[in-house]
């Protein structure tokens, strides 16, 4: 399914979208969001700009700034986030099996 959530077009895997004018959110959990090459293949896939790369031990959380003023927040292994630096653009995306839509 095609959900418009502001300037995005999400799809999204399910059984169809809400009605026409329902107000929804989209959810995406940070681990499913992927950057750069690993972006390339997704569905959902936008360019930005990293905002802040914080590393968390075994994982980096990157928060990139894409179209519309909104905020993708990724969490990837470190070894993907090699070369990563706040300011730098990059790609950023997601399956859409892995888009949560809820109705508000």
């Amino acid at each position: 399914m095609l959900v418009e959530v502001g300037p995005l077009r999400v799809l999204a895997s399910g059984d169809g979208p809400p009605p026409a004018g329902t107000p929804v959110t989209i959810s995406v959990r940070p681990e499913h969001v992927k950057l750069g090459a690993a972006a390339s293949g997704a569905a959902n896939r936008w360019d930005g700009r990293l905002q802040d790369v914080t590393f968390m031990g075994s994982v980096v959380r990157a928060r990139v700034a894409i179209d519309g003023g909104i905020v993708l927040t990724a969490e990837v292994q470190n070894d993907a986030a090699a070369g990563l630096s706040p300011g730098m653009p990059v790609a950023a995306g997601w399956f859409p099996q892995h888009t949560i839509v809820l109705v508000r």
